[in-house]
């Protein structure tokens, strides 16, 4: 399952670009739509996508998330988002679901 999101006034929008079992042949088309359009709140759509997995049969269930590394939203920013993440991190890890997440884009944190 391949899903992107957007915010904005404190609304999340959800882009299935590919889903389990509803090949079409077009997901290509689809993954080629990807593309960044504005605010992010990750932890709706980490819970989201996270309670997908949880229901799913497999035995191994892991959530890639790819982003700037930087939540920001209306009131999600800083140090609030990133305690929103690592809550959903902790809870998810413990209904079974690997979280890996790899920051990209200029704004990302350099070590």
């Amino acid at each position: 399952m391949i899903m992107g999101h957007t915010a904005g006034g404190k609304q999340v929008e959800l882009f299935s670009y590919a889903d389990f079992h509803s090949i079409d042949g077009k997901d290509c088309y689809r993954m080629m739509d990807m593309s960044a359009r504005g605010c992010n709140r990750d932890g709706a759509a980490l819970r989201y996508v996270a309670e997908h997995l949880v229901k799913r049969p497999e035995q191994y269930k892991l959530l890639i998330l790819i982003s700037d590394g930087q939540p920001s939203d209306d009131d999600y920013f800083g140090t609030g988002a990133e305690a929103d993440l690592w809550g959903i991190r902790r809870e998810y890890t413990n209904k079974g679901v690997t979280l890996f997440a790899a920051a990209i884009g200029d704004d990302r944190q350099k070590h």
